[in-house]
């Protein structure tokens, strides 16, 4: 599996970076088609919007005729249903064949709500070399309030993602991570230096400012 960074090999007006690193995997994967296509994501563009018109039909006819050549099998999440439809669009009158037939869509909302403390818990874990809820200032039931914020939420924003967001701020609620941070931010510091001779002040008052209460 091949991922691709959109925001990095596009520019304002035109595809042709993320058409040259496609074609670039296609070479490699043509070397090792025996072992079957090679899965390529395009991460991070949901939409073409910013894109011309010619500059999309120019991209889907390259892609078209890449992958009449390569054993590429490319994945492209999008999070509006218009987005979609919008690009199959653009495809279709470059060819009728560019998207898998039967799958040209794959509907994916993620885990199921009643899943995510689950899932959850598991994750800390993992990512923590077995790490406890307890070991972060967390119990269940701090998951628990996170899922009932979420719940409460409109239907579209009531992902997955969200819900981490929400398991964080439970975290730094209960950890006092605020508070630890400010402790550890570097106070103030004074230095003073004296100077011992007889017209040090006026000598000194040149680079310095006065205040009412001393001379910065």
């Amino acid at each position: 599996l091949k991922h691709l960074n959109a925001n990095d090999l596009t520019s304002e007006s035109d595809l042709v970076g993320l058409f040259n690193a496609l074609e670039k995997i296609g070479a490699e994967a043509k070397t090792k088609k025996d072992k079957g296509p090679t899965l390529v994501s395009i991460d991070y563009l949901e939409n073409l919007a910013e894109f011309s018109s010619d500059a999309i039909k120019g991209f889907f006819r390259k892609v078209n005729g890449l992958l009449r050549s390569v054993p590429l099998l490319i994945i492209w999440p999008v999070t509006q249903q218009a987005d979609v439809d919008e690009m199959r669009e653009y495809s279709a009158d470059v060819s009728g064949t560019l998207f898998y037939r039967s799958k040209e869509i794959i509907p994916f909302s993620g885990p199921p709500e009643d899943r995510y403390i689950d899932i959850t818990k598991r994750t800390i874990s993992v990512l923590n070399d077995g790490a406890e809820l307890s070991d972060f200032s967390l119990a269940s039931k701090n998951l628990e309030e996170a899922l009932t914020k979420l719940q409460k939420l409109p239907e579209v924003q009531r992902t997955f993602r969200e819900y981490l967001e929400l398991v964080k701020e439970e975290w730094r609620d209960a950890s006092k991570y605020q508070e630890r941070v400010r402790r550890q931010i570097p106070k103030s510091t004074e230095v003073w230096f004296f100077f011992s001779y007889p017209e040090a002040e006026a000598v000194v008052s040149q680079f310095t400012r006065r205040t009412a209460r001393i001379e910065d």
